[in-house]
């Protein structure tokens, strides 16, 4: 079953259509540079895995070792990117 329905603006309020616009404009806005945000987020994590996998699985001698340390040096740049963009140690009471 469907209705239809008018909304109507809060006549109590002198917001005028334009001013929604603007409003759902800066909303639209926000979630969009929110969820590129996540989404850096995760490419940040999956990087480090990458790396954190590659270097683990090395064999560490001589010639190597340079590189395990270039790693673990992009995995710290990553790390404060990352912590930079999200709060990473933040806990919720779900956490718990």
């Amino acid at each position: 079953m469907t209705e239809s329905f008018e909304v109507k603006p809060d006549p109590r309020l002198t917001t005028t259509a334009a001013d929604y616009a603007k409003q759902l404009d800066l909303a639209l806005k926000i979630r969009d540079k929110l969820t590129e945000t996540h989404n850096a987020i995760i490419q940040i994590r999956d990087v480090k895995k990458q790396v954190e996998d590659w270097a683990g699985a090395s064999p560490v001698n001589q010639m190597l070792k340079r590189s395990l340390i270039a790693a673990r040096a992009l995995n710290k740049k990553l790390t404060e990117v990352e912590e930079a963009l999200y709060q990473t140690r933040n806990q919720s009471s779900q956490d718990l």
